[in-house]
């Protein structure tokens, strides 16, 4: 397995993915495809959205990935959603519901983790608060990524890939693939992370968040990708140290 330390953000338009018959997808950006200090040629790979039994990678192996949906059923705010797992995050809000990883406040389930001057109320240890799924994801390569309604105010807050479930403090040691969430755009683009398998693997794909730096602070996803990269294609420009 190929262990990276430190991700670049990668960016693409939710309007550049256009479907091909082939049923690969190209994912382009109106200005570079990449942000942060790489230079890149330009190219930005196929990737295919199908597993080897043409199921949808998002759909198989995150089960929940557009128009987010919660175990609940129901339209208050704060719910818990369905196929994801949410630990030391659980926060009782009166008439809208509980905090634990769903919330509606755009109109619209959302992916969530966050606090709101309401840290006293929490069950749980909020410095580990986090929301992953476990996936048995075949050798390859993988972006991992999501569009977000609200980035707020997060200091120590990551998307990761890993073996287990990890906190925020554990991440940039640990992790597979992670990223700050920290100045991530609230758009229809998606940010995220890419990994390389060597064998098919084990994973926890997810959030996390040290919840007790700030008093209010909080992310929404809003859309939940996962995409493999198509066999035998080079990805350019996109730099590791």
């Amino acid at each position: 397995m190929k262990r990276l330390s430190v991700l670049f953000l990668i960016c693409f338009s939710l309007l550049g993915i256009s479907v091909a018959a082939d049923s690969l997808i190209t994912l382009t950006s109106p200005t570079t495809g990449l942000t942060a200090d790489v230079q890149i040629s330009g190219k930005i790979p196929y990737l295919i959205v199908s597993d080897a039994k043409g199921n949808d990678v998002s759909a198989s192996y995150l089960g929940n990935f557009e128009n987010i949906q919660r175990r609940d059923r129901s339209y208050i705010r704060f719910g818990v959603p369905t196929n994801w797992q949410v630990d030391d995050f659980s926060i009782p809000n009166g008439s809208d519901g509980t905090k634990h990883g769903i919330d509606r406040y755009p109109g619209y389930d959302c992916l969530m983790l966050g606090v709101w001057d309401d840290s006293n109320n929490a069950t749980g240890n909020l410095a580990n608060a986090r929301i992953y799924r476990q996936v048995i994801l075949p050798a390859g390569r993988y972006y991992f990524c999501a569009a977000y309604n609200a980035i707020y105010n997060l200091s120590d807050a990551y998307i990761f890939a890993a073996t287990e479930p990890l906190t925020a403090a554990q991440t940039p040691e640990q992790a597979i693939a992670y990223y700050s969430l920290t100045g991530t755009p609230e758009s229809d683009d998606l940010y995220g992370i890419s990994f390389t398998l060597e064998q098919e693997t084990n994973l926890y794909l997810g959030w996390n968040a040290d919840l007790t730096t700030a008093a209010e602070q909080e992310f929404r996803a809003k859309v939940v990708r996962l995409f493999r990269q198509k066999d035998n294609d080079v990805v350019d420009g996109i730099l590791y140290r």
